[in-house]
């Protein structure tokens, strides 16, 4: 009988020296980075993203043609339902990050939800596109965008945010997103 006490006694304090049998939980708990963002795992609807982010979102799947990327862009017009930007997104989670930079127009429907995001053709259609999609005033800035848009300290901020997971410039600013 002076075995068992024992034997007994020496596995459990081998198993309390072993760092290799995991700890059970009976509840998980997986924290979120902000309560306003699901996490990636879950199809976030439309309107459970705050608006930024759906802003965000229609922008890289335009300009990266990706759900990944991260954008800062500025307000440059808007006409009734459409909403002329100039846009910098860069994907940070793909293989070696995937950069554009230039305008759009974002669609809203009569909910105020994004339809679809427009950017110009590359090539000798670029500017038949400029001159189809934006009005004459917001038409002079996009022609000479790089001179009103600092796309370096937008990229730098897109880094910033990688890790910080903040939002971008833009739903920080006083400016109320359409």
């Amino acid at each position: 009988m002076k075995s068992k006490p024992r034997t007994i006694i020496l596995i459990l304090s081998i198993l309390s020296l072993c760092s290799c049998i995991p700890k059970v939980s009976t509840t998980t708990s997986i924290p979120e980075a902000t309560p306003t963002i699901p996490p990636p795992w879950i199809a976030p609807t439309p309107t459970s993203l705050p608006r930024w982010r759906q802003y965000e979102l229609a922008l890289s799947q335009a300009v990266l043609k990706s759900d990944t990327g991260l954008c800062e862009w500025e307000i440059w017009g808007q006409s009734g339902k459409e909403v002329y930007v100039w846009a910098f997104c860069l994907d940070t989670q793909g293989i070696g990050p995937a950069a554009g930079t230039g305008p759009a127009v974002i669609y809203l429907g009569e909910n105020g939800q994004i339809e679809k995001v427009t950017i110009p053709r590359d090539g000798v259609v670029y500017g038949k596109d400029i001159q189809s999609l934006f009005p004459p005033e917001v038409r002079t800035k996009v022609y000479v965008g790089y001179e009103y848009f600092d796309g370096r300290a937008a990229e730098k901020h897109i880094e910033e945010r990688r890790f910080s997971l903040a939002p971008p410039w833009i739903a920080t600013s006083d400016i109320v997103l359409p």
